[in-house]
């Protein structure tokens, strides 16, 4: 088990699988429930391929949801949502936000949608990174 400094982020800081990596066609796609207790603080990252079938609009979103249980009653997050993806290149983005008042459960959802093109698509994947740990080494 590392120790916690400076050169070692990792012990503050815990990584989730937001969404799957998966070619995404028109649509939404829920991620798993991600328990955040313990932790202060989210970055979102948002790995996005260039759209595939050549449509000729396109657009892409993906933000944050929160629930009490992990499994009903998820709302939107205020604010925990990237700005709408309107180019068909890829590209990475990031998100940080501050879970102060964020309920114990929260989850990633994409939403996707395209016009004209031949089976359209975003290849796409979402990594949760928590921070602010309540102890050390995050896990």
């Amino acid at each position: 088990m590392s120790h916690a400094s400076r050169n070692n982020i990792g012990a503050y800081l815990a990584t989730r699988q937001g969404l799957p990596n998966l070619s995404q066609a028109a649509g939404s796609r829920n991620g798993a429930a991600i328990d955040r207790i313990g932790f202060q603080s989210l970055t979102l990252i948002d790995a996005v391929g260039a759209a595939t079938g050549t449509p000729s609009t396109q657009t892409h979103d993906l933000k944050i949801q929160e629930s009490d249980d992990g499994s009903t009653g998820w709302t939107d997050v205020s604010g925990a949502a990237l700005a709408q993806k309107t180019t068909a290149t890829a590209e990475v983005r990031r998100l940080d936000f501050n879970l102060a008042g964020v309920k114990r459960f929260i989850r990633t959802v994409e939403t996707n949608a395209f016009t004209g093109g031949t089976s359209p698509a975003f290849p796409s994947a979402a990594v949760v990174v928590l921070g602010g740990s309540d102890e050390l080494p995050a896990t």
